[in-house]
């Protein structure tokens, strides 16, 4: 009898050692293969729930807000303004399926182009619209909110700012952050500032934190 085999494969570039693509799912009649595959993924999701348990440890959620206010002299409570997440992928990517009501007046995530593609996927999976910023030397690599039409900022939900900006290190002046801030008290907004590249400088000043 044919049955669905999880083959675990590992399509790799051309000379190298990186992995491609894992877990292809094809039907073929190999029932003790895709025995040893679901054990292997069982295993895999033991691993997972320990590690999100380890995760959860208050002592983890004490270093991040030390390393918050030492680098950006920022305070926050380690117990109720800390999430220790797999990285920050899990986290951004789960933020318009938290924040973004859909149907509704405000169901659209807003972020600038190029730009990690977790923004975009993260929308398109909370069934949101999406309105990308083209980012480049015209404007300096800088999402101003002056620039946006209106009904875009009254019908976004979630703002995405990146600065430092992968992938070109561009960082947003001061006084844009600034105008962010009053713009998302003025329209609702949730807004965000992947700082993932924060400490990836070489010279001037340091990134600041969009809480700073």
């Amino acid at each position: 009898m044919a049955s669905a085999e999880a083959t675990f494969l590992r399509a790799r570039l051309p000379g190298t050692d990186i992995p491609l693509y894992e877990n292809y799912f094809d039907y073929r009649d190999a029932d003790a293969e895709m025995s040893d595959s679901i054990a292997e993924l069982k295993d895999k999701a033991a691993g997972l729930q320990k590690d999100l348990r380890q995760l959860k440890a208050p002592r983890l959620r004490k270093q991040r807000a030390a390393y918050l206010k030492r680098r950006f002299a920022v305070k926050v409570d380690p117990d109720t303004e800390v999430l220790a997440t797999l990285g920050s992928r899990e986290c951004l990517f789960h933020l318009p399926m938290t924040f973004v009501e859909v149907p509704s007046d405000k169901d659209l995530v807003l972020y600038g182009e190029p730009a990690w593609p977790v923004y975009e996927s993260g929308a398109l999976f909370a069934e949101a619209w999406t309105y990308a910023v083209p980012l480049g030397s015209h404007n300096g690599y800088a999402m101003d909110p002056d620039a946006l039409p209106e009904s875009v900022l009254r019908r976004a939900s979630v703002v995405f700012l990146n600065y430092p900006h992968n992938p070109t290190g561009f960082c947003l002046p001061d006084e844009l952050f600034r105008r962010w801030v009053a713009v998302r008290e003025e329209y609702g907004f949730v807004l965000v500032n992947d700082e993932g590249s924060a400490d990836l400088h070489y010279e001037g000043p340091a990134p600041r934190s969009l809480r700073r």
